[in-house]
């Protein structure tokens, strides 16, 4: 998959953990440095993400999932008393 459609995956995955699990306002954040593309997306709930078992026949609970397999690396930063930002990168030349 070329880099315009992993990014595109991953700001799609990152925004709808918001909707679904932090259920608050986000922002979407793209960004690139040395040659890495960065998505962050911020929401106001303040617990960090973490996986969920998704039964083989599951339509939910696979987004982290998604975003370990198209990233490089990803994590989420805390933001005191502001929620958090869940973030991936990925590699511009993969």
């Amino acid at each position: 998959m070329p880099a315009t459609g992993r990014v595109a995956l991953l700001v799609s995955e990152l925004a709808t953990n918001a909707v679904l699990h932090a259920r608050s306002d986000f922002t979407v954040t793209l960004s690139t440095a040395r040659g890495r593309i960065r998505v962050a997306v911020a929401d106001e709930e303040p617990s960090g993400p973490g996986p969920s078992p998704a039964a083989a026949e599951a339509l939910h609970c696979r987004g982290l999932a998604i975003v370990e397999r198209v990233t490089s690396r990803w994590g989420w930063d805390d933001v005191p008393g502001d929620g958090k930002v869940v973030w991936g990168e990925l590699s511009e030349a993969e």
